[in-house]
């Protein structure tokens, strides 16, 4: 066995000096003074559930003891410590074990322990894995991160601040990958029940055209991310439609002017490598709100099998214009623009706006 550094967030810590789990009250590093080894699949003799052990004569090579703080599920831990057996018949228990190491995958921990008497291995796990519906720490840490807004640096900087291991830049990637991907799943499916409630009402009230479809009114509005200072970077416009009756989400339109990976190529000069580009718009900002208000008009019927008959939004008529121009119902119905002045900026916009047209005149 040689010594390694740590990578990719999954470290093997050996540690044979003490006769119990010890895990060190002062504040050090994690990594401070460890020596790291790696321990093959097959030598963990266990089940993670239901703890099965095996007897192993196998030497494993001694380090000093662990430093550090780690987050654990209480209630399985005590329950794989209570379900150990031997076998042998020595009358030996869990207090003869001595730990002989651990593995490390981001914020999840599984102890190897070996019983100095007859000389099986125990795995114990931070955490319960086998259950689908168990949320994983790592998924919840970033789960957590995406939710307050930080990334992978900021929840680092966190977890060496109370001495916990912290997640490796690939395993988080890879996990907000996969959250990203439920949580714009579960944001459609939201939407469709949303256009269902809507239409419902709609039918209850007799607000249909002359073929039956249901009419309803909608709010429309965009917004635009901001970052840094000095300069906008008004880079990403969201747009949603929201249902005047139901006060609930009916389109989220995105609009993306930039991609990090595509502007570096670009900087460079060389052919950007195959990647999920999120750019999506190369027009002007003027345009980009009436865009995407017209795309979620456009697919109104498709999606919810309603037509948005009605628009309260502010005062901007170049969406207005828009609408009249791709005619998403036909031309003979059009959208009715009604303007909406129940918040400040609005109103001082749409006060701003007359005055200015008055004085033409």
């Amino acid at each position: 066995m040689s010594n390694c550094g740590i990578e990719n967030g999954n470290n093997y810590i050996n540690n044979s000096n003490s006769s119990t789990f010890n895990l060190s009250p002062e504040i050090k590093s994690p990594l401070a003074q460890s020596t790291f080894i790696e321990i093959e699949p097959e030598n963990y003799v266990i089940n993670s559930t239901q703890l099965s052990v095996e007897m192993s004569n196998e030497q494993i090579e001694s380090s000093k003891e662990l430093c550090g703080r780690r987050i654990v599920d209480m209630n399985f831990v005590f329950k794989q410590i209570l379900n150990c057996r031997h076998k042998g018949g020595l009358d030996c228990t869990f207090l003869d074990m001595e730990l002989i190491s651990e593995h490390r995958k981001g914020f999840f921990c599984s102890w190897l322990f070996k019983c100095l008497v007859c000389q099986i291995k125990i795995k114990i796990d931070s955490e319960n894995t086998s259950e689908t519906e168990y949320v994983g720490v790592n998924k919840a840490a970033v789960s957590g991160s995406i939710a307050i807004g930080i990334g992978h640096t900021q929840l680092n900087e966190f977890s060496a601040t109370i001495d916990v291991p912290y997640i490796s830049p690939n395993v988080f990637i890879k996990l907000q990958s996969n959250i990203g991907e439920i949580i714009n799943e579960t944001a459609w499916d939201e939407i469709y029940l949303a256009g269902i409630e809507e239409k419902k009402l709609a039918i209850e009230d007799g607000n249909l055209n002359s073929d039956g479809v249901p009419m309803i009114t909608v709010v429309a509005d965009g917004s635009w991310c901001k970052r840094s200072y000095k300069t906008k970077y008004s880079y990403i416009i969201n747009l949603t439609i929201i249902g005047f009756r139901t006060k609930k989400i009916l389109f989220i339109g995105i609009r993306n002017r930039y991609c990090l990976i595509c502007e570096r190529s670009k900087n460079k000069n060389t052919i950007s490598e195959t990647h999920n580009c999120f750019l999506n718009w190369k027009g002007t900002s003027t345009g980009v709100e009436a865009d995407a208000i017209a795309e979620g008009f456009a697919k109104s019927i498709e999606m919810h099998g309603l037509i948005y008959n009605k628009l309260i939004g502010d005062g901007d008529s170049s969406v207005c214009k828009r609408l009249h121009q791709t005619l998403p119902y036909g031309p003979k119905l059009l959208v009715d623009k009604i303007e909406c002045l129940m918040s400040q900026p609005h109103i001082e916009k749409s006060w701003s706006k007359n005055i200015s047209i008055n004085q033409k005149y």
